[in-house]
C-alpha cells in the first residue's frame, strides 16, 4: 500500500543559492553559446574604441583636467566596491517558501502518467496514500539534482536513443521541495525502479501547476479534484 511521511525544515544555505539561479534547459546550450560569442565580440569592439578615443583625449589634455578625471575614476570605483560589499554580506535573498524545505519520504506509490505536449514536459500523478496524490510535471523535472543511494543518478547523455527514466517512479524516495512555490530542490531515490500503472490522454487534466503539488484526492477523481 502506497505510504508517506511529511515534515518541514528550513531551507539549507546551498539549496538558497540553488534558488537564486534559474534553471537551465538542454535546448538552450548553443543559443547561449552563440550570444555569449556575440556579446564578447561587441565588447572587445567597444573596449577597442573607448581606448582609441580616450589616448586621443589624454594627448590633448592638461594637468588639472587629467586629475579631476582620476579622482572621479577612483571615486566611482570606491561608490561600486562598497555597494558590492553590502551586496555580499547580505544573506541571498528567498522569495520561494519563505526558507521553509518540505520533505516528502514516500512508499510504493501508484504512478499514473498523462501524455503532455512536447513543450509541457513530463506530467505524472503519483497516489502516495492517506487520501493524498503528488503530482509532478513540467521541463524541470529533467534537471532536478537526483541521487541513487547517495549517488548521482546515471547520465543519459551519451546517446539520442537513451530513455531518460524519471528517478522519482521508485519504491522508496525522498522529495525536497520548497514549502509554498513547489519548486524541487532534489530527490534521493533508495528503492526499486517501478513502472506506470496507467496513461492518461493530453489534455485530461490541466497542466497549469507548479512543478510539484500535494492535493487530496484519489487516482480515480482526478479530474475532478484539480
Amino acid at each position: 500500500m502506497p505510504g508517506h511521511a511529511i515534515r518541514t525544515r528550513p531551507l539549507l544555505l546551498e539549496e538558497q543559492h540553488q534558488l537564486t539561479r534559474p534553471r537551465g534547459t538542454k535546448g538552450d546550450a548553443w543559443g547561449c553559446t552563440i550570444g555569449v560569442m556575440l556579446t564578447a565580440a561587441l565588447i572587445g569592439c567597444g573596449v577597442g574604441t573607448i581606448l582609441q578615443i580616450s589616448i586621443r583625449a589624454l594627448t590633448q589634455m592638461t594637468s588639472v583636467t587629467l586629475l579631476i578625471g582620476v579622482l572621479a575614476i577612483a571615486a566611482a570605483a570606491w561608490i561600486a566596491r562598497t555597494a558590492y560589499g553590502d551586496a555580499e554580506a547580505r544573506p541571498p535573498h528567498v522569495t520561494e517558501g519563505h526558507g521553509t524545505a518540505e520533505v516528502l519520504e514516500i512508499w510504493d506509490p501508484i504512478v499514473v502518467q498523462q501524455l503532455a505536449h512536447a513543450d509541457e514536459g513530463p506530467l505524472y500523478y503519483l497516489d502516495i496514500g492517506a487520501g493524498k496524490v503528488l503530482g509532478l510535471c513540467g521541463p524541470a523535472l529533467f534537471e532536478i539534482p537526483a541521487h541513487l543511494e547517495g549517488r548521482p543518478w546515471p547520465s543519459t547523455e551519451g546517446g539520442d536513443d537513451a530513455e531518460w527514466k524519471p528517478p522519482f517512479l521508485n519504491t522508496h524516495f525522498v522529495l525536497h521541495r520548497v514549502a509554498e512555490s513547489g519548486r524541487i530542490l532534489r530527490i534521493d531515490v533508495l528503492g526499486e525502479s517501478i513502472p506506470v500503472t496507467r496513461t492518461l490522454p493530453v489534455g485530461t487534466v490541466s497542466t497549469s501547476h507548479p512543478e510539484s503539488f500535494v492535493f487530496e484526492g484519489s487516482l480515480e477523481t482526478l479530474a475532478s479534484s484539480l
